[in-house]
């Protein structure tokens, strides 16, 4: 009696029976071809943010009188300049676009502003800056080097906005504290 010993062999996920078969495909699986790799790797940076450093205030405004606030007061209790800090990459050029009010609101009373001036600066400082009128279209800057007092590794550079505007009373003008919001968007220019 002669045995006759049989394999399975699995190729391609087809089973395949008999030995005959396998040897007559040289017994060696097929050959494939290997895919190569790599990573994608994508560094995001920080946003450009803008942040109040303080308000601007008209101080005290009687009826029928204007009151201007130039972007360079700052005298505590009557006009002070509204102040703002860009903040983002240091030396990216950034652009800066403003919302402004027309009308400060005491309830259902208005108290009409116009007139907006602004001025900006790598410091916080008015003294050198350059002024340019505050609006909906995009004022280009550039975010100032990283100062000496940030901390390693000094990645953040600055941009100081110094705000002012006109009020205008009528000589009917009702009583009160009159408040509104100024919006400041800042965005890398790329």
């Amino acid at each position: 009696m002669t045995w006759v010993r049989r394999t399975t062999m699995r190729l391609r996920g087809v089973t395949i029976g008999g030995l005959s078969i396998a040897l007559a495909l040289g017994g060696a699986s097929p050959a494939f071809a290997q895919a190569g790799s790599m990573d994608a790797i994508a560094l995001v940076g920080t946003a450009a943010q803008a942040t109040a450093l303080r308000g601007l205030q008209f101080g005290r405004i009687f009826p029928g009188f204007n009151k201007t606030v130039g972007y360079a007061d700052n005298i505590a209790g009557d006009r002070i300049a509204g102040l703002v800090e860009l903040k983002g990459v240091r030396t990216f050029p950034i652009l800066v676009t403003f919302n402004l009010p027309d009308e400060l609101y005491n309830g259902t009373f208005a108290l009409p502003v116009d007139t907006w001036t602004a001025c900006h600066n790598a410091t916080n400082t008015t003294v050198g800056c350059t002024p340019f009128t505050p609006s909906i279209a995009a004022t280009p800057m550039t975010l100032s080097a990283a100062p000496a007092s940030d901390p390693p590794p000094r990645i953040y550079g600055y941009r100081y906005v110094f705000i002012g505007a006109t009020a205008r009373a009528s000589s009917s003008q009702r009583a009160g504290t009159y408040t509104g919001t100024i919006v400041v968007n800042v965005v890398y220019a790329f």
